[in-house]
């Protein structure tokens, strides 16, 4: 809603599901039967609620001031059925609400266009998660509550800083941020008693991040730019309540916050790259990339698909390249085309629990060594996707998409001696109309019906004598088909 100066949104989404597609497989089972389900009654079935406010008010030509709240609330509740122990039910209820005040002005300097824009925003977040064990009756394991608030401060500025620096109507433009963010977990243990360390504590963190970034564009269809930031990420309540190997947490189960706690992750991003359109229907960009990341945190599975726990594994780097294409042939016609290639690694030696049977150990839990240099696992190395959409009427469209993922690390092989997952390529394809406030869509998942898996580790496998150690693989759904319909008022 806009009348004069201000405009004004208020928005509702609601999403209710159950989940309960069939998850990994062992090897010996998958080239059996990949349709089958190894936990059988396995479901995840969460129900959220989200509302959003906005306001906007502009003062004059050069000044606007936009508000923005929301309140959310998630239930979930998930039942792992286990070959190995008890099967497990969680409960998990989160509260969350917030908002953010932003401050924009635009005006001129030095004879240059210069965008200031100032902030704060803060968050609330109250969740409760509650395990319990059933093996004939329902016993609680754990009861653990979180009240985290997180409060970011930013101001950043956007200045035309030359033009006409190497011909006639260039620009070089200058961005330059600050932000800094606080947020603290206050953890509440209120499980049975037990011979485990109790979760409760209080957690805090902060850290300012600058950001800096150059666009030097020769004219309205080449251009360069070069931008270096800080990030930084804390940990999530999950990682504080499961950080080590005596709180393996199957699900949402809470465990032992370590003392002292896992340390904040920090990332140092650097990207350089060119924008480029030759022609008046072909745009163009290649990006070079490195995140190096201090403090990673990782999650370990030393026994099963479950089980897990997270460590920080000190120093881990992305780097690689994107190239990307957008084309216009004819009318209505448009096609897409984009290649990654990622280099994802640790750049520390460390020893790492695994669920592999490795030298010298023949019971889970297991260690192996990592190497600085070996590739982190799950991420693919080739990552290729195509696209074609062709508007056959004002208010219908066909599109076309192939995509290929190269091969990867399983999940605690991060020591990178055994055998990757298989590289894949699977075709969608779908049919858009629109009329007035209404949308509907068909999409046709996996086209070719082709059979691959997306994720894979190591686990023993519960309905074998001995319980060996096999690799666990998850099949990617066959074909299917999805539909559906809004309306926007």
């Amino acid at each position: 809603m806009k009348s004069g100066a201000t405009d004004a949104a208020l928005s509702y989404q609601r999403a209710e599901n159950r989940i309960e597609q069939p998850g990994s497989l062992p090897l010996s089972d998958l080239q059996r039967d990949r349709t089958q389900n190894y936990t059988g009654g396995d479901f995840f079935k969460p129900l959220m609620n989200l509302v959003t406010l906005s306001l906007r008010q502009e003062a004059g030509t050069d000044l606007a001031l936009s508000l923005t709240g929301f309140g959310r609330w998630l239930d979930a509740e998930q039942f792992n059925v286990n070959q190995l122990r008890a099967n497990t039910r969680s409960f998990t209820a989160t509260t969350s609400a917030g908002g953010t005040v932003q401050l924009s002005h635009e005006t001129t300097a030095l004879g240059r266009a210069n965008r200031l824009v100032a902030g704060v925003d803060y968050a609330h977040h109250s969740s409760q998660v509650r395990v319990f064990e059933e093996e004939g009756e329902r016993e609680l394991e754990s009861l653990v509550r979180d009240n985290q608030n997180s409060i970011g401060v930013y101001l950043q500025d956007t200045f035309d800083i030359a033009r006409n620096v190497l011909q006639t109507g260039d620009r070089l433009i200058v961005t330059a941020a600050v932000r800094w963010d606080w947020l603290r977990h206050d953890i509440d243990d209120r499980s049975p008693p037990s011979d485990r360390p109790s979760a409760t504590g209080v957690s805090t963190f902060s850290r300012p991040n600058p950001a800096i970034g150059f666009n030097y564009n020769l004219s309205r269809d080449w251009g360069i730019f070069f931008g270096y930031s800080e990030g930084f990420r804390a940990p999530a309540f999950l990682e504080l309540t499961c950080a080590g190997p005596s709180a393996i947490c199957p699900g949402l189960q809470a465990g032992v916050a370590p003392d002292p706690p896992l340390n904040a992750v920090t990332a140092r991003n650097y990207e350089l790259g060119l924008r480029a359109r030759p022609t008046s229907w072909l745009d163009c960009e290649l990006a070079l990339f490195r995140a190096d990341v201090s403090d990673d945190i990782f999650s370990v599975s030393p026994t099963d698909t479950t089980g897990l726990f997270f460590q920080n594994v000190g120093g881990t780097r992305r780097q690689g390249v994107e190239v990307s294409l957008a084309s216009r042939p004819a009318a209505g016609l448009e096609a897409r085309l984009s290649y990654t290639y990622t280099e994802a690694t640790f750049r520390d030696n460390l020893e790492l629990a695994t669920p592999r049977l490795t030298a010298g150990c023949a019971a889970s839990p297991c260690t192996q060594t990592v190497r600085a240099g070996n590739d982190l696992p799950l991420v693919p190395r080739h990552r290729l996707n195509a696209s074609l959409d062709y508007r056959l009427a004002a208010w219908l469209g066909l599109w076309l998409g192939a995509s290929y993922v190269g091969p990867q690390r399983l999940r605690g092989d991060e020591g990178n001696v055994e055998r990757k997952l298989t590289d894949y390529v699977v075709v969608n394809a779908g049919l858009r109309a629109s009329w007035k406030g209404l949308t509907a869509f068909v999409t046709i998942n996996n086209l070719l019906n082709n059979e691959y898996e997306t994720f894979g580790t190591f686990a023993p496998n519960g309905k074998v004598e001995g319980t060996p150690v096999e690799r666990f693989l998850t099949p990617a759904p066959p074909i299917n088909v999805l539909a559906g319909a809004s309306y926007r008022f």
